[in-house]
């Protein structure tokens, strides 16, 4: 008999610090989630500024990508319709992930959300298929030859790049928040 006692008494203050836990979590969430809304609205136009400082503006030539969600070759101009995110990932890339979620997060948080598509090398098709598995047809997922990645001069990874409609790159940074910011 008490051993049940004990057992419940357990039980209830497990369960009590349980719900005092995910209500300070959920507390928490919606306040981080303020901040981060008013930390873009207070600093949007100081991260422009600082983007376009650092962005050499060169006009990207046509090249081919393979699209794994219409499984078939497309060259890049025809991918191009406005102002468009590059999200250049590789699998060896330890905060590549991280940094994808934070990008899909803040986008999907937009009144106008960001045009974008997800690129890889060849030699990363493994993972890119995973993503895919992930996300579905959410997202659009190319592979292209590594030239590729030498014709973007990636010093860093994740690789977020603004194009514009005539095809220049217009930022270059591996921030999610600072190209969200750069339109």
């Amino acid at each position: 008999m008490l051993w049940i006692l004990i057992n419940s008494l357990l039980i209830l203050i497990t369960v009590t610090l349980s719900i005092k836990l995910l209500f300070r979590l959920l507390t928490w969430s919606r306040q981080f989630e303020k901040w981060k809304k008013d930390f873009i609205k207070q600093n949007s136009e100081q991260l422009k500024e600082t983007n376009h400082r650092k962005t050499n503006k060169i006009k990207i030539p046509n090249f081919s990508l393979f699209s794994l969600v219409k499984r078939e070759q497309l060259d890049f101009y025809s991918l191009i319709h406005s102002d468009t995110v590059l999200i250049f990932l590789d699998q060896g890339c330890v905060h590549c992930s991280f940094s994808f979620e934070e990008f899909i997060n803040l986008n999907d948080n937009l009144s106008t959300p960001r045009n974008f598509i997800v690129v890889y090398r060849q030699e990363d098709i493994k993972k890119a298929e995973e993503l895919l598995g992930l996300y579905g047809d959410k997202i659009n997922i190319y592979i292209v030859d590594k030239q590729v990645f030498q014709l973007f001069q990636l010093y860093f990874m994740p690789a977020f790049i603004k194009v514009s409609k005539e095809y220049v790159v217009e930022n270059s940074t591996p921030v999610p928040l600072q190209v969200i910011n750069s339109f």
